[in-house]
């Protein structure tokens, strides 16, 4: 019984660290993915903000051709 209770607790010692590896790799594939959205969030920003200034420079050169 003793040898039996001894390797059913190396079992789940096994599985527990299995577990916290992929628990590790989870956290850090998240981490990753985290950092690519908020890249991928700031580039539009950007791309959004040169639009409207873009569309500004326009705006205001074409009111002051008219003057």
């Amino acid at each position: 019984k003793i040898i039996d209770r001894g390797e059913k607790l190396d079992i789940i010692v096994d599985k527990t660290d299995a577990l916290a590896d992929t628990a590790d790799l989870f956290r850090s594939d998240a981490q990753k993915l985290k950092c690519e959205m908020l890249k991928q969030k700031l580039k539009l920003y950007g791309i959004f903000a040169a639009i409207v200034i873009i569309i500004i420079l326009i705006i205001v050169i074409s009111n002051t051709n008219k003057k």
